[in-house]
């Protein structure tokens, strides 16, 4: 007979509980790599990566009006 979420809720909370820190575990890993590799960068890459628009159009009005 197999156990079903209905019959046992624990299983299925502890199923949860699983992904919800494997989640959290990848995320924290992204970070790390996106901190680390931040680090790395020189300080006129940083800045120009800090001031890109917010929205793909404005990418476009500010090439404009360099031009």
């Amino acid at each position: 007979m197999w156990i079903t979420w209905r019959r046992c809720p624990v299983l299925g909370m502890l199923d949860d509980i699983a992904l919800l820190a494997w989640v959290m575990n990848s995320l924290d890993q992204e970070l790390t790599a996106l901190r680390r590799w931040l680090e790395r960068q020189a300080p006129q890459q940083l800045r120009a990566i800090e001031h890109l628009p917010d929205t793909p159009e404005q990418l476009q009005l500010q090439r404009h009006e360099k031009n």
